[in-house]
């Protein structure tokens, strides 16, 4: 058979093909879709269940791995939480030891040692001062401020730190996070986290001072602004004094070793 012929073959088969699928389609009760639309409809229909069963393999699958993760994340925070426990238990114990090594050396030696580990938060301390406590915003807001403005920022908590040290606190914890020198506080997407360590509000800061703290920080510029932020994105504060305060030993890695630099040497 030449190639002409073959294509002519071809030809006829295909046109007969399609004649009999229109004629199928003119007829009462035929079928309206030729052969080809209807092996479209099947594939389409096999690729829709197919997704639907992998759906429904990979949803719990995603959960299982959401769930293991979630542990993993508990028991571990819970095995940090545990480990700067005891690092702040033995801190306490190698200060009481220092206080019996330094005995014999002086009352003025001993106070020195003990101002130190206070001002460096080797140490728990326990005295009077103030609370103040810092609240995101909440409904009613002021006329035009949403809830992502109405929120608490590390600007704000720094801003009021720092009038706490100005009216002479001597010891600051952020929701129970001892402050050092080397103490952070920024923010982490949508959290405020200080020495790395994600807050939840409210926020508490206490602070350790002269039992008037509370009136002093009132007459700071810290307190001006923490009443304007109230006025103008609707954050709710409060500041109180109080008897008895006792502000933790920091979790924090803290210098073990230090040097008396003079004029600029060592």
């Amino acid at each position: 058979m030449t190639s002409k012929n073959t294509d002519n073959l071809l030809d006829r088969l295909i046109a007969d093909a399609q004649a009999d699928d229109y004629a199928l389609a003119g007829r009462p009760g035929g079928r309206h879709v030729g052969v080809l639309g209807w092996v479209v409809f099947v594939v389409i229909g096999v690729l829709l269940v197919a997704a639907f069963l992998q759906r429904q393999d990979v949803q719990p699958a995603a959960a299982q791995r959401r769930a293991e993760l979630t542990q993993r994340i508990e028991a571990s925070s819970a095995r940090v939480a545990q480990a700067q426990t005891t690092a702040a238990q033995l801190r306490g114990s190698v200060s009481q030891l220092q206080q019996l090594a330094t005995r014999g050396l002086g009352d003025d030696f001993a106070e020195q040692v003990q101002a130190v580990e206070a001002a460096s938060g080797f140490v728990g301390l326990v005295g009077p001062g103030a609370v103040v406590t810092l609240r995101d915003g909440a409904q009613p807001l002021p006329k035009g401020v949403t809830e992502d403005e109405a929120r608490v920022l590390d600007i704000d908590m720094q801003m009021v730190v720092n009038g706490l040290w100005q009216a002479g606190a001597s010891a600051i914890a952020i929701n129970g996070i001892r402050l050092t020198s080397v103490t952070a506080i920024r923010t982490a997407g949508e959290a405020i986290v200080v020495d790395f360590r994600p807050l939840v509000p409210p926020y508490t800061i206490d602070a350790i001072g002269p039992e008037d703290l509370a009136a002093e920080f009132e007459r700071t510029p810290a307190s001006e602004e923490l009443a304007q932020l109230g006025i103008d994105y609707g954050i709710q504060s409060k500041v109180s004094q109080a008897n008895e305060i006792t502000v933790p030993a920091s979790t924090a890695n803290l210098p073990t070793r230090a040097e008396v630099v003079k004029g600029g040497q060592r």
